[in-house]
C-alpha cells in the first residue's frame, strides 16, 4: 500500500460500526487508542485523534473534536490499558485506514483501523428508539413518520445515526414501521424490536464481519477474507 495517499475508497470512506469498547489508552501522540470487538471475536483498532494535531481547515476538525469530548464526558484515558467490564456498547464513526502492521495490541490481521474517529456514541439507544430518550413509544413513531414525508432528513438530530430506526427489517426507514412501533406503545406487538441497518444515503454501516455500503442509487454488500475486514 502506499506510504503517502489514501487507497479508494476504503480509505476515502466514513463507516458506521456497531460494537463494544473492550480497551483504550492514551498514546504518545496523545490520541486515544481503543480496541473494539463485534462479539464474535473480531478486533479491530480505531483512533480517536487529539484535536489539537487536526488542522483547522479540515473538513473533519470539527467532527473529530466533538468525537474527543464525547469520549471524555464518559472515560478518562492514561498511558495505561484501562479494560471496562462489562465492554461498553458504542456506535463509532469514523474513516477507515491501513495501518502498517507493527505489534500493535487489538489490530486487524489486514491493518486496517477506522482512523480518524468523527463521532462516537455511548450505549446507544435501544432499536426504535429514534428520539434518543431510552423509551419506544409514540413519540419515536411520529418522528418516523415525519421522516417518511420529509419534515426530518438524513444526518440532522435524531436521523444522525438512524439505525434504531428500521424495525420491521425491510431496508427503509417509512410509514410502516412507524406503525410497527405505535403498534409496539399500545401493547399490539412486542417492543423488542431488532433493527436492520438502515443508513443515510452515501453513508456506511458496518459490522467487523460485514461491510454494506449505500448510495443514492446502488447497495451492494461484500464479505472480508480471512485477512481482515
Amino acid at each position: 500500500m502506499p506510504d503517502n495517499g489514501r487507497v479508494q475508497p476504503t480509505e476515502t470512506t466514513q463507516f458506521l460500526l456497531d460494537v463494544l469498547l473492550t480497551a483504550y489508552k492514551r498514546e504518545d501522540d496523545c490520541d486515544y487508542h481503543l480496541i473494539i470487538d463485534d462479539t464474535a471475536g473480531n478486533m479491530m483498532i480505531v483512533e480517536v485523534p487529539d484535536p489539537a494535531c487536526v488542522d483547522s481547515t479540515s473538513l473533519f476538525a470539527t467532527a473529530i473534536a466533538h468525537a474527543r469530548a464525547q469520549f471524555d464526558a464518559r472515560l478518562v484515558a492514561t498511558t495505561s490499558w484501562k479494560m471496562p467490564s462489562p465492554p461498553i456498547p458504542i456506535l463509532v464513526q469514523g474513516v477507515d485506514f491501513f495501518d502498517f502492521l507493527h505489534g500493535q495490541t487489538g489490530a486487524a490481521p489486514n491493518g486496517i483501523e477506522l482512523h480518524p474517529v468523527t463521532d462516537i456514541i455511548f450505549d446507544p439507544p435501544p432499536c426504535g428508539d429514534v428520539s434518543g430518550d431510552r423509551l419506544v413509544n409514540i413519540g419515536d413513531a411520529l418522528l418516523v413518520a415525519q421522516f417518511d414525508v420529509g419534515l426530518r432528513h438524513c444526518g440532522l438530530t435524531p436521523f444522525s445515526h438512524p439505525v434504531v430506526c428500521d424495525v420491521n427489517g425491510d431496508g427503509a426507514c417509512n410509514i410502516g414501521d412507524a406503525l410497527r412501533i405505535a403498534q409496539c406503545d399500545v401493547g399490539l406487538v412486542s417492543c423488542a424490536f431488532t433493527c436492520a441497518p438502515f443508513i443515510c444515503p452515501s453513508m456506511t454501516f458496518t459490522t467487523l464481519g460485514t461491510t454494506t455500503t449505500t448510495t443514492t442509487s446502488t447497495t451492494t454488500t461484500a464479505q472480508p477474507s480471512s485477512t481482515g475486514l
